[in-house]
């Protein structure tokens, strides 16, 4: 609340905005199409193989949302700024586990039941998201610095 609104005739989105966009859905996608990939290489089934993909896609956009919440570092005291996304947070995982556990809804998506072990592999890919956007938001903030004291020099 404390910024100005943006100006009617201003984008939406910038150009860094929808760069950041495009290289986290292929990121996600990546991990995603490579977890399912890896696990029927394992003769993990594919249901089995496609769960963990939908939740590595999950639980990858919930590690974005760490990042995207604030333009500090993700985990600095500003992670318990906004207790709101984590009661929606905790409301995806609880529909998540549904989707994941309950048997109607294993037919209607075509889930099956993940053992503990295959939960480390969308952890793994949240962990992977949350590393790479939090570099490239640290090389925008050093190359934020650098303009402003290159541009207080002159």
């Amino acid at each position: 609340m404390k910024r100005m609104p943006r100006k009617s005739n201003q984008a939406f989105l910038n150009r860094k905005d929808v760069w950041q966009i495009v290289y986290v859905s292929f990121l996600i996608a990546g991990l995603g199409i490579s977890a399912f990939k890896w696990l029927t290489l394992q003769d993990i089934s594919t249901v089995v193989a496609s769960t963990v993909t939908l939740n590595v896609i999950v639980v990858g956009k919930i590690f974005y949302l760490f990042n995207i919440r604030t333009p500090k570092p993700a985990l600095s005291k500003d992670i318990f700024r906004n207790p709101m996304a984590f009661a929606i947070i905790a409301v995806l995982l609880i529909l998540q586990a549904g989707i994941t556990y309950l048997p109607f809804m294993q037919v209607i998506f075509s889930t099956a039941n993940l053992d503990w072990h295959l939960w480390l592999i969308p952890v793994f890919a949240g962990i992977v998201v949350l590393i790479v956007t939090e570099l490239d938001k640290l090389w925008g903030i050093r190359r934020q610095k650098r303009m402003i004291a290159t541009w207080n020099q002159k």
